[in-house]
């Protein structure tokens, strides 16, 4: 598998879900004007150790996903956003590290909110943060 670079990525958001309770490839709509992500999965782990025990024992928690994009405020992206964050339904999400292989990438359902922020010497800038609503599919193979 080769490095990649982060220039190539970018992030996609769909609303609506086909029969099978995912979005097909297609009705991704890319947000543009973005400069950065991340994407969390973490396990929470709760102590099980019992008496006489040699050390201690954990058992895992349910998978956790949490996230958030950067990037500069686009009068094209900002609705979508806002939109996203009012849904009343989680959507979807589609992070794809590099363009230059699609096949790597990580969707699922999550909820958004969204954040405005500027200052008189810097462009408008857009936060947005997501938690993750169910089982997110991870795909690495390219």
């Amino acid at each position: 598998m080769a490095r990649i670079h982060g220039k190539s990525g970018e992030i996609g958001i769909a609303a609506s879900i086909t029969p099978e309770g995912s979005p097909a490839d297609l009705d991704f709509t890319v947000v543009g004007s973005l400069s950065a992500w991340s994407v969390s999965f973490s396990r929470p782990t709760f102590e099980a150790t019992t008496l006489r025990s040699v050390g201690k024992s954990f058992l895992p928690g349910i998978e956790d996903v949490a996230g958030g994009f950067d990037g500069t405020f686009d009068t094209d992206a900002i609705q979508m956003l806002l939109a996203a964050s009012a849904d009343q339904d989680a959507v979807w999400i589609r992070i794809t590290p590099s363009t230059s292989y699609p096949e790597i990438f990580l969707q699922g359902s999550a909820w958004v909110n969204v954040t405005t922020s500027a200052a008189a010497s810097d462009a408008v800038k857009v936060s947005v943060s997501f938690l993750g609503q169910g089982v997110w599919q991870k795909s690495f193979t390219a």
